[in-house]
């Protein structure tokens, strides 16, 4: 079959689930977006494979995904400020990588009262039935904070500000 749209996507999976329609066979097409993975469709049997710094950032577009980082490589090294991804309740298995140079960013809440707290970690929050295991991480960062009645709240953390799920040999 013909699919100019998918031009970008790997095909990793092609099973026929029905037979005898109208149109002829239908069939489940997984796919891996190339453009976000090296390699993978996300799942506990074919997690995404992480081999850049770059891919890296991608785990926004895909909270919920098994992932692992590639072991032939030893070290990500990051470049600019990373913003702490809101969510994450996937797997991340970093196969005992080290990520190094992660200068953390914030990533700034607004509460009702117009109080501003700023959070500043690899992930904001992790979810239940997530999990982050085998994973070096090195930080060049500094925060201030002043003890100003209007200054901003700031939390700071390794991997989670909030963690509700397991982190586990990081």
């Amino acid at each position: 079959y013909y699919l100019p749209y998918m031009a970008r996507y790997k095909v990793v999976e092609l099973q026929f689930i029905k037979s005898g329609c109208l149109l002829g066979n239908t069939a489940e097409i997984k796919v891996a977006d190339q453009s976000l993975f090296a390699e993978g469709s996300g799942t506990k049997e074919d997690p995404y494979i992480i081999n850049s710094a770059n891919q890296l950032t991608n785990l926004q577009y895909r909270p919920l995904s098994y992932i692992e980082i590639d072991r032939n490589v030893s070290t990500l090294t990051m470049s600019g400020t990373w913003t702490p991804l809101e969510r994450f309740g996937g797997v991340l298995d970093g196969n005992n990588v080290t990520i190094s140079n992660i200068a953390l960013g914030t990533n700034p809440k607004t509460t009702e009262g117009g109080r501003i707290f700023q959070y500043s970690s690899l992930f904001e929050t992790l979810l239940a039935g997530a999990e982050i295991r085998n994973l070096n991480l090195i930080y060049n960062t500094s925060v201030g904070y002043s003890n100003s009645p209007y200054s901003n709240d700031i939390y700071l953390a390794g991997v989670a500000v909030t963690n509700k799920g397991i982190i586990d040999n990081v």
